[in-house]
């Protein structure tokens, strides 16, 4: 299964997501804020392989990533996702 359907009912609000699982795929995260780091955590939850990255070299790594803080390297957009963070 790579994928499944989260369905809510809220008074007259229906509500219903599509949550792709990211096993065997690869997503960068550029941005190490609040936005940033929670991204990279749920591609992590989905299970895919994340790349973090900040050009702030201070920014606290995030476990289990790999972690490139200080630049953005060219190597790390070759992923299947790139996620650009707000902020």
């Amino acid at each position: 299964m790579d994928h499944f359907h989260l369905v809510g009912h809220g008074g007259s609000l229906h509500i219903e997501v599509e949550v792709v699982l990211l096993h065997s795929k690869t997503v960068t995260v550029l941005g190490g804020g609040l936005s940033g780091r929670a991204a990279a955590r749920l591609a992590q939850r989905l299970g895919a392989d994340v790349t973090f990255s900040d050009l702030d070299p201070d920014y606290s790594p995030l476990e289990g990533a790999h972690n490139e803080m200080g630049a953005h390297p060219d190597s790390i957009l070759d992923a299947d996702i790139v996620v650009v963070s707000p902020g």
